[in-house]
């Protein structure tokens, strides 16, 4: 019964209207027939105008009132354009004057669309003398565009610069605005994501493949949904059209000429019985099945996006054979025909990104392991007692035998349905907002697949990403959250062969998410609560931990927009983030790092055998910055600076690009373009600032708060460990930045074995980090945050690496009878003691100028903090 249901829910989505992106979430859009738009925009509410002259307070004597609103399509025709205009001058007296000019999008047109011209009025003004406190409605002139003005104008006390609901504004109400919008070239960034579903219009059956599905020539033909990897494809740009590589196979959609002594027919209608099948993506022309009669190529395999006028919907023509599309049997499940084109249901196609679910991460399906059935060994004994002989996600423990199906791959690519000796290239996308929780260096990671513990961060994903959460068919809201997982390169000194020991050691990095840390380095790059992000990173099945979930792991390129602001002061040309008030301006920080080294699966170090290379050559990388504050001056423009850290082997600057709108910038990292190899690391920071030295780059009502932070000592209560020193590793993470603890309780050269490494209970160790300074707006907050674990068996462990993908169960059971004792686990020090987290919240309302001891959830250790605010 389940399966049905989801059967006939997937087929009767494609039937369903695709929403429209925009600027304004609430727009309402109608089409007709003709191809013409109507919509009807959110109101513009409270346009604060600048102060420019007299003293602020309008006195009753008017204010004289202006108001014109015009709209234009923008230069690329993708944006309708409002350009807001407002004036409140004074009658008499020292004619205090306020003047507004804003412009920016009301509407975005959308993918595979342009706005070719508008059919409604574009312009409305209104002018009145204000002679009361009261908020007025005042009449329109000159165009339609406009239904009311909203002026408020003498107010109580100061009228102009507050920004307050009681103060000089200007709010717009719109009638509905007609458009004529027209298809556009399809761009690569149309489809960013990996597993689309490509479903008929008519039908709402998708492309499946056939049988075998890890058999080249297999056919692909037209089945009923069922949200299998068999009918997923990830869309890769090639010769002006687009590759669709099978999620299950890796093979590519092709399609080659019918049998020899069958003719191509004019007749539209009747379809031809070409051959549609899976294939390996062709490099030369070659002959099909041995013969020369029949020749195939790339050409078989690109399939231009034509837009077929509705949103999403295109018709499929192969570069092979122009003029023809590919064309639905029908309502049945069947083979698939070429027709020439026309404007037939049957020939579109709507792609469209499906929901996953937790039961495709491999669990029930045959063993991945072929030689052997489980694996029998401590390690066994050791779970079967976590267990109670029960069963979680899939681990199976009977007596001291583990079924290894669990174990690994622990990470495995999402799209992957069969057992595969190395792990596909399953490249995603992902933006949205840093979660409070689990925000962390990973306290426990398995030993077998990391060198260094895992920086762990949990991304609320934008509307545009949901689809990369995992749907369970028993908890419909199984996942809400996904994690975002980058090996460190820091704080490993126990394993004598791990490579990263002798740089860790010294407090320097090994790479991966701290490339070019060295000892007492702010580490900059790593996300905090509250931050946005903009992520690529290889789509995975999490199967160690409970329940199955998705997660970006590891990633590769990341741009976090820090949501507290910074402070900064030109020195010559070169700037400096001080964090102090004062500093020259304000502004907004984006942290931007990207490197193939993600993890012991994905690196460019060498060091394993099996390890793959991320393709960071395939693309250049694209996002978009919205200013953090609101334009403080006519004339101030958004400007911005590039900080290169330490890391950083990308010689050149981004290429950035302000929008229409004045206050976005489209931020571009060119990589293919430019031709840079893999091994290229780029370690960046970009500040975002309004360029007017008098107000610092902001208006006054967002002027933020400033704390200093500074911590003093940790006093270690219970180190964890009995009768003897504590190994411990601690991070914090105070506002934007992160710091490696143990490099500031120490003067000794090795940081991890004296210090908070070498810790005794009831001892207070004292911290040389330096004072730092914090901005906080109103309304905002910023976490005063440690955590850390004492170093136990397993960590001892960290870097002896097995390939996850192995296809023996002989090779694991040997490993892990070698690096799990039946001694450590019967003294219950297997894993890594949790020294678990101390926080403080810091916002507007926090107590200051105090020395307070911290303690952490458990008692383990107090963090003794000082905090006050200077502003």
């Amino acid at each position: 019964m389940q399966k049905s249901l989801l059967l006939l829910l997937s087929v009767s989505l494609f039937h369903l209207a695709i929403a429209q992106p925009g600027n304004t979430g609430s727009n309402t859009l109608d089409a007709n027939p003709s191809g013409e738009r109507s919509i009807s925009l959110e109101p513009v509410l409270k346009l604060f105008p600048d102060h420019v002259k007299g003293d602020r307070d309008f006195k009753g004597n008017g204010p004289n009132v202006t108001a014109t609103v015009r709209i234009r399509i923008s230069n690329d025709q993708k944006h309708i354009l409002g350009e807001f205009n407002c004036s409140f001058a004074e009658t008499v007296g020292d004619w205090t004057t306020a003047v507004g000019n804003w412009t920016f999008s009301l509407y975005e047109a959308p993918p595979g669309k342009k706005i070719m011209k508008i059919n409604s009025a574009t312009f409305s003004q209104a002018a009145y003398v204000d002679n009361d406190h009261s908020i007025d409605n005042i009449g329109v002139s000159g165009g339609d565009l406009v239904r009311s003005f909203e002026m408020n104008g003498d107010t109580g006390g100061d009228d102009v610069g507050n920004n307050t609901d009681d103060d000089t504004y200007m709010s717009v109400h719109f009638n509905p605005v007609k458009f004529v919008l027209t298809d556009m070239p399809v761009v690569p960034a149309e489809f960013p994501h990996h597993g689309y579903q490509v479903g008929n219009k008519q039908s709402g059956m998708v492309l499946d493949v056939q049988g075998s599905i890890a058999t080249e020539k297999n056919p692909v033909w037209q089945y009923q949904s069922n949200l299998s990897a068999a009918q997923r494809f990830t869309l890769e740009p090639a010769q002006g059209g687009y590759l669709l590589r099978s999620n299950i196979s890796d093979l590519y959609f092709t399609v080659r000429k019918p049998e020899p002594g069958v003719s191509l027919s004019a007749n539209a209608g009747a379809g031809q019985p070409y051959i549609f099948f899976q294939d390996k993506r062709y490099r030369a022309p070659r002959p099909i099945d041995g013969t020369t009669a029949i020749t195939v190529s790339l050409r078989n395999q690109v399939w231009k996006l034509l837009p077929a006028g509705e949103d999403a919907t295109w018709f499929l023509e192969p570069v092979a054979f122009p003029g023809w599309v590919l064309t639905s049997p029908g309502s049945t499940s069947g083979p698939l025909t070429l027709t020439s084109k026309g404007n037939l249901d049957v020939q579109k196609w709507v792609i469209r990104r499906p929901k996953i679910s937790s039961e495709e991460a491999g669990y029930g399906l045959a063993p991945l392991w072929i030689d052997a059935p489980g694996v029998s060994s401590s390690f066994a004994v050791f779970l079967a007692g976590k267990l109670k002989g029960g069963d979680i996600s899939g681990a199976r423990v009977s007596g001291d035998n583990l079924d290894v199906n669990i174990l690994a791959p622990a990470h495995r690519s999402v799209g992957e349905m069969i057992a595969y000796d190395k792990p596909i290239r399953s490249y995603e996308i992902l933006e949205g907002i840093v979660g409070e929780d689990e925000c962390q260096v990973a306290v426990v990671d398995f030993p077998t697949c990391h060198y260094t513990h895992d920086m762990t961060f949990r991304v609320k994903p934008n509307k545009r990403y949901e689809s990369l959460l995992a749907t369970s068919a028993a908890k419909p809201d199984h996942q809400k959250n996904i994690e975002v997982e980058w090996e460190t390169g820091l704080g490993q000194e126990e394993y004598e062969y791990n490579p990263a020991k002798p740089f860790n050691t010294k407090g320097n990095s090994f790479g991966f998410f701290s490339e070019g840390h060295t000892r007492k380095d702010i580490i900059w790059n790593w996300p905090s609560p509250g931050d946005s992000v903009f992520i690529e990173g290889m789509w995975i099945w999490e199967r160690g931990h409970g329940d199955p979930h998705t997660e970006i792991h590891p990633p590769h390129f990341v741009a976090t927009k820090r949501h507290l602001p910074v402070s900064f002061s030109f020195y010559g040309n070169e700037i400096k983030v001080n964090n102090k008030p004062l500093d020259q301006f304000y502004g907004q920080r984006v942290d931007v790092f990207a490197s193939a080294d993600g993890s012991t699966q994905w690196n460019t170090k060498g060091l394993m055998p099996f390890a793959q290379v991320v393709e960071m050559d395939r693309k250049d990388y694209v996002f978009h910055v919205s200013a953090m504050f609101a334009k403080p001056h006519a004339n101030a423009a958004l400007k911005w600076r590039i900080i290169r850290q330490p890391g950083n082997s990308y010689s050149r600057d981004p290429q950035i690009e302000l929008l229409p709108d004045g206050k976005t910038a489209r931020v571009t990292y060119p990589w293919k373009s430019i031709g840079l190899p893999n091994t290229e690391k780029i370690a960046q920071s970009i500040i975002f600032y309004w360029d007017h030295a008098e107000t610092k780059g902001i208006v006054a009502a967002q002027k933020p708060l400033h704390f200093e932070v500074r911590l003093n000592s940790i006093e270690i209560i219970d180190n964890e460990d009995v009768g003897s020193s504590g190994d411990c590793v601690f991070y914090a993470n105070i506002g934007n930045n992160w710091v490696m603890l143990n490099e500031f309780t120490t003067d000794n050269a090795n940081v991890l074995n004296y210090g908070l490494g070498d810790a005794e209970d009831n001892t207070n160790i004292t911290s040389s980090l330096p004072a730092m300074g914090v901005y906080v707006m109103k309304g905002d907050h910023f976490r005063i945050h440690a955590r850390g674990w004492e170093n136990d068996h397993m960590n001892t462990q960290m870097g002896r690496i097995l390939n996850e993908y192995s296809r023996s169960a002989r090779e694991i059971k040997n490993f892990l009878e070698e690096i799990f004792s039946t001694g450590g686990i019967t003294r219950g020090l297997i894993e890594d003691e949790d020294m678990s987290e101390a926080k403080v919240i810091v916002d507007q309302n926090s107590t200051y100028k105090f020395k307070a001891p911290l303690v952490s959830k458990d008692g383990e250790y107090k963090l003794y903090y000082s905090l006050s605010k200077t502003n």
